[in-house]
Parts: C-alpha cells; structure tokens; sequence
C-alpha cells in the first residue's frame, strides 16, 4: 500500500489514541501508553515534514488535547478492569470505625475519672481506671508503670490519659 504523508501522518495519532485506550484494557504496565507518545511524537514530526503551518496545528492540537486525555483517564483507569485489579480500594466505613457505640460510651464514661498506668505508657499501653483494665494512649510524654493518671479524652477506640501532678502542699483542717 502506498500513503502519502497526510495519511501516514493521520494513522500515527489515531494509532497513538489506540494504544492509549488499550492501556485500559491490557494489563500492558505503561508499555502502550509508552508506545502512545511514540506515536504521537512521531505523528508530529511527520505533520512538520508535510508543512510547517500543518505542522504547527498538530503540535497545538496534541497540547491542547494531552491534557484532556489525561484527565480522562485518571478519572476512568480506577473503573477500568485491569484499574479494579491493579489500584488498591479504599477501607470499608464499617472497618474504619470498629468501636462500637456500646464500647465509644463505655469510654466515654471514664472521662474524668483516675487510675494508674499498669504497664508503661508510650505512647500506647494498659491502665486501669475505676477498676477497668483499659487500652490507654498518653496524652503527653511517656508515662511510667504505676503511675497516677485521669482520663481526658477517647480516640481510636482507646482512652487518652494523662499523668496526675501530685501537690506538694497538705491541706490542714
């Protein structure tokens, strides 16, 4: 088959366009999106050999329309079936929130309330408070075994807790 350098110049970035869709489909790793802007640069290169002027409308087209197909793929690739194997999928909601209410008021009861730190805080450890033995996080720095601490908050499905100061002063009556 003969073509002339139009024709040529047509194929290489209808060609380009193809293989770009077939990274959606083919499981390819970024070798046809590869191939894609071989093609396309090559088109470009054959549209300034058919004209400078043709040449130039190519160039502008393909600016114009790269980022286009770009976005266009970012939104559609993860809904791809290769996308859906290859991308990871987000936390299930029932996952990311596993404390349940009955557990979020329990804790939630502590607030206020003191204890000591069974095992050393650091941030992370064991407490007990109101006889509870509860997972507990340290608010500040580390706290050590046994000391006193009062609960100030509930995160994660964990108490927060800080170190009680003990006062220096007795109080006479």
């Amino acid at each position: 088959m003969n073509f002339d350098l139009l024709s040529a110049c047509i194929l290489l970035f209808v060609g380009g366009f193809v293989c770009l869709l077939a990274e959606l489909v083919v499981p390819a790793h970024g070798f046809m999106a590869i191939l894609s802007a071989t093609f396309a640069i090559s088109g470009i290169i054959l549209s300034f050999i058919v004209g400078p002027s043709f040449g130039i409308i190519c160039a502008v087209a393909l600016l114009v329309l790269t980022p286009l197909v770009i976005t266009g793929f970012v939104k559609y690739y993860p809904h791809s079936p290769v996308g859906r194997r290859v991308l990871l999928r987000g936390p299930n909601p029932q996952q990311v929130n596993s404390v349940s209410k009955d557990q979020q008021t329990e804790l939630t009861a502590l607030i206020g309330r003191t204890g000591y730190a069974v095992t050393t805080l650091r941030p992370s450890g064991t407490g007990l408070i109101d006889n509870h033995r509860i997972a507990c996080i340290s608010e500040g720095p580390i706290i050590e075994k046994g000391a006193p601490v009062r609960a100030v908050a509930v995160s994660g499905g964990q108490l927060v807790v800080q170190t009680i100061e003990h006062s220096t002063s007795a109080c006479s009556s």
